[in-house]
């Protein structure tokens, strides 16, 4: 490719530049190729600014011609500059040239309002069980259902759902429940049956491990609110635990929510929960309380993303009444 002159060279790159920084913030954020991005701004800021100042000589000459004697030494970089007040030869990419201010990083609030997505992961046997522990065995609730349909929407909380997985397991000598699952493979969840065996199920593996599927990304952009239903916090053999896999999330910079039934909920969410709550950078003695759970000196901050809701405070939201039919009487 020729060019006529210095100006035409710097036009040409500018609009390639300014094409391609077009296409790149056209893009998802989540598939932005960001330090691309950074540095194609940057390049294109100091462009800018070379040409507004071979710009500003040539009309500050323009306006001393009748001063031989009169120099242009310095000037004030404008922020708008016309055509109009320009006389060049060299074709402008608009009519307006605006000086590029590169934007500045998202701050906390906006990356958690436009790439944060929700996770959902429901453990329906603990979710069930808890219900049915608490509830069923009283009178005063022995017609009362869940409404998985409800319990969905509170869970999201008017967000954009992403990921959405609910795993249960049915007993051997039992027939699969499966109007339960049904409904929430009609509300798109990623259903998983087990069948359960001596009282070993290994729902909390399967969940875990779907959980770190997604945790592992190590991509800041794509971490995202990570919603748990479950209260078990219990050792498991060895294995990965739920309270082990949310301290991981957390100190990765995600959003995690656990949902429980307050009796059915371990002490562990609730003393998280209660610390994060607390959180004060000048207590030290809170904050080796912290480190204890696993975060490291400097990311103890980190504690505060989580949060701890109990399902009993949204009970007549997420259930409803079975109407019972009264007997006709024959006599």
């Amino acid at each position: 490719m020729n060019f006529s002159s210095h100006s035409d060279f710097i036009e040409t790159t500018l609009m390639v530049l300014n094409r391609q920084i077009e296409v790149e913030r056209s893009k998802p954020r989540l598939k932005m190729n960001l330090p691309f991005l950074s540095m194609l701004t940057t390049v294109t800021g100091i462009m800018n600014s070379y040409q507004y100042e071979g710009k500003m000589i040539k009309a500050r000459d323009s306006t001393c011609a009748d001063n031989s004697s009169e120099k242009v030494t310095s000037f004030k970089k404008p922020i708008l500059l016309t055509n109009a007040s320009t006389q060049t030869d060299t074709p402008s990419i608009s009519s307006e040239i605006v000086r590029y201010v590169p934007p500045l990083p998202p701050s906390d609030s906006q990356i958690a309002a436009e790439v944060r997505q929700t996770n959902i992961y429901i453990d329906l046997s603990n979710l069930m069980i808890g219900f049915k522990t608490n509830y069923k065995t009283n009178l005063l609730f022995q017609h009362w259902r869940l409404d998985f349909i409800k319990l969905h929407y509170l869970l999201v909380a008017s967000n954009q759902p992403n990921r959405t997985v609910a795993i249960g397991s049915f007993p051997v000598d039992k027939p699969k429940i499966s109007q339960i699952y049904d409904r929430f493979r009609r509300l798109k969840y990623d259903v998983q049956v087990i069948e359960r065996i001596n009282k070993e199920d290994y729902v909390d593996d399967i969940l875990i491990d779907e959980i770190h599927s997604l945790t592992g990304l190590r991509d800041p952009f794509h971490k995202e609110k990570l919603v748990i239903v479950t209260g078990d916090g219990n050792f498991n053999h060895g294995r990965d635990t739920f309270p082990s896999t949310v301290i991981e999330a957390l100190t990765k910079g995600w959003l995690v929510e656990i949902w429980a039934w307050e009796n059915a909920c371990s002490k562990f969410y609730k003393l998280l929960d209660s610390r994060a709550k607390q959180y004060d950078e000048t207590n030290r003695y809170l904050l080796e309380k912290i480190r204890r759970h696993g975060f490291k000196h400097g990311h103890e901050h980190l504690i505060t993303n989580f949060e701890l809701h109990f399902l009993d405070d949204h009970l007549e939201q997420i259930t409803f009444k079975e109407q019972t039919m009264l007997k006709p009487n024959t006599d």
